[in-house]
């Protein structure tokens, strides 16, 4: 059973209370003595303790100027003090935390494990559990994979059913991101949002932009943007904008708003004030220019932000390999998605295995675009394991396994893949980007186990959702086999010659260009 831990202002009114009642009932000069210098030295201590144990933690960071080593210092300092462990578990955290962001992962489970072992402790509830969740990650670095899930474990057992506090609800939410329950994971971002007081703005902002990300991953694009560009019109000066202002840009273009999403990446850019904070933007606007069609200009933003922190970012490379792929030169963007892939970004293992898992899938669909069968499949079971329980991400990937198995020549694996993927795409139905990404991928893929009839339907699915004009090609050569397939030649010509008269330099253009030269059509 958890009992309520006293606080510093606790602590000040129990000594005020004790001091009056002793000076009542000595009385006389004794009581004066007592006013004059006995009371303001327990207070005036009591206040150090607070701002040393208390204050200076929380704004560490601000006090260190932005300097993380500085603020590490500030922290060990406070850490090192002579007083009871109980006083220092704000320090300890966040040098935990700042340690673990700077995969200094010993150090950080070391702290993290301090805070835990403090005997006789009754913590707050949710602190427990979010510490837990940390040390589990920094185990899951060390390799530790036992130790990590029994922490995990402990983290669900340390959340109580009937604490209404804000911690306790980002605890909560917390571990149901971790577990790919993003619904769930909103809805208790939600509730802390509703129990946190207006401060501290940093926090708050935090909380927000866990919700907005929730939201992203539940598929919920129009909720997304709502709650990113709250985060920017609440906190437009916290660590949290820049992220939030990419996230916003991420949702316009799930929503077909392609103009809005390049909208926000730009003004990332313009407002980016860090390199890191550049690269990302400049890279994010470089995938925006690209569904553009502007290939070159895509792929020039994206270098740019390569050669801010070189090998530092996946996304640069990513936008670099998506353009090579939609030139047509496959083996160059093999190379350079697997340059994205050996890129470690990040402190937490977990997001960097979701990462890889998401560069696998292309990679897979590459290996079987040139006949390379054992590769693509090996890239299909390496990812896998990482997007099952994700509704969204699991529904995409068994639509790019579809179109692998499909290139392969294997139709049976294909189709069962093909219906999983259509179940997956029902259950997020408000997020375009995946909408749009299924049904291209199956639609494709059902031309070549020869179901033209199930491929036009999908592509004109497909259509529904909005293009971006780069997919324009693509959408009218793959409808034109649909229609040659079904046998109508000459609606399939009329569709190659649209997609023939794009001028983006994707390979669909070409083929098209090829197929009616066949044909004797200029």
């Amino acid at each position: 059973m958890r009992t309520k831990r006293p606080t510093i202002g606790g602590l000040m009114w129990l000594v005020f209370f004790f001091a009056f009642g002793l000076a009542l009932a000595r009385g006389g000069p004794q009581y004066r003595w007592m006013a004059r210098y006995w009371f303001p030295a327990i207070l005036a201590f009591i206040a150090v303790q607070y701002a040393w144990f208390i204050l200076l933690p929380r704004f560490s960071l601000r006090l260190a100027l932005g300097d993380r080593g500085r603020q590490r210092r500030i922290l060990q300092c406070v850490v090192k003090t002579p007083a009871p462990a109980g006083m220092k578990f704000l320090a300890r955290y966040l040098l935990g935390v700042s340690d673990q962001v700077a995969r200094r992962f010993k150090d950080a489970a070391a702290n993290f494990r301090a805070i835990l072992d403090v005997p006789n402790q009754t913590l707050v509830p949710g602190f427990e559990s979010d510490v837990r969740q940390h040390l589990a990650d920094t185990l899951d670095a060390l390799g530790l994979d036992a130790e990590a899930a029994a922490e995990r474990k402990l983290a669900t057992a340390a959340l109580s059913s009937d604490a209404e506090t804000p911690l306790e609800f980002l605890s909560r939410g917390n571990l149901l991101d971790r577990q790919h329950r993003y619904e769930e994971a909103a809805a208790a971002y939600e509730r802390a949002l509703d129990l946190a007081p207006p401060l501290p703005r940093e926090a708050r902002a935090n909380t927000m932009m866990k919700l907005a990300l929730a939201m992203f991953n539940a598929g919920r694009p129009a909720e997304t943007v709502r709650w990113a560009e709250e985060v920017i019109e609440f906190a437009p000066g916290s660590p949290m904008a820049p992220m939030a202002r990419r996230l916003a840009a991420l949702g316009c273009g799930s929503l077909g708003r392609l103009e809005d999403a390049e909208r926000h990446a730009r003004i990332a850019v313009e407002t980016a004030n860090s390199d890191e904070n550049r690269a990302q933007a400049l890279a994010l606007l470089g995938e925006y220019v690209l569904r553009s069609g502007n290939l070159d200009e895509a792929e020039r933003l994206a270098r740019e932000a390569e050669a801010m922190l070189p090998g530092e970012k996946r996304l640069p490379w990513a936008v670099i390999g998506q353009a090579q792929k939609a030139r047509g030169h496959l083996d160059e963007a093999i190379r350079t998605l697997e340059k994205a892939r050996s890129i470690v970004e990040g402190h937490i293992p977990a997001m960097h295995r979701r990462a890889c898992a998401a560069v696998n899938k292309e990679l897979a669909l590459l290996h079987a675009e040139l006949g390379q069968a054992d590769k693509a499949l090996a890239a299909l079971a390496e990812a896998e394991p990482e997007l099952v329980g994700d509704i969204k991400m699991s529904a995409v990937f068994d639509a790019y396994a579809a179109l692998v198995h499909a290139l392969l020549g294997e139709v049976e694996p294909a189709r069962l893949r093909m219906e999983s993927a259509e179940r997956g795409r029902l259950a997020v139905s408000q997020d375009g980007t995946t909408q749009r990404g299924i049904l291209a991928l199956t639609g494709r893929a059902a031309l070549l186990i020869d179901e033209p009839e199930l491929a036009e339907a999908s592509l004109q699915a497909f259509l529904e959702h909005g293009l971006d004009p780069l997919y324009q090609p693509f959408y009218w050569y793959h409808l034109a086999a649909a229609r040659r397939q079904l046998g109508d030649e000459r609606q399939g010509q009329e569709y190659d010659l649209k997609a023939a008269s794009f001028e983006f330099g994707s390979r669909w253009e070409r083929l098209a260009r090829e197929r009616l030269a066949a044909d004797g059509v200029t």
